[in-house]
């Protein structure tokens, strides 16, 4: 999920959300934080429990079903 408004959002990341048909259209998988393999849950709060709000991330991500690898910068904010 990407919530509107958060930083996530606002480097352009996206969400998995479904068609008029209703077909699922996959959003962004990230596959890292800085350089760091994320796999699971685990890796990806492993690599932002490092960080602190304000920090900037680069993700790593899969765009498109997978067909083009991208990244992003984010400047991580508070919870929502």
């Amino acid at each position: 999920e990407v919530p509107p408004g958060t930083p996530a959002a606002q480097a352009g990341l996206k969400r998995t959300s479904r068609d008029a048909a209703g077909n699922l259209v996959l959003g962004d998988i990230i596959t890292g934080i800085d350089g760091k393999p994320v796999r699971s849950y685990k890796d990806l709060y492993g690599a932002l429990d490092e960080k602190r709000v304000g920090d900037r991330v680069t993700v790593e991500l899969l765009r498109d079903g997978g067909q083009r690898a991208s990244s992003v910068e984010v400047v991580l904010g508070e919870p929502v």
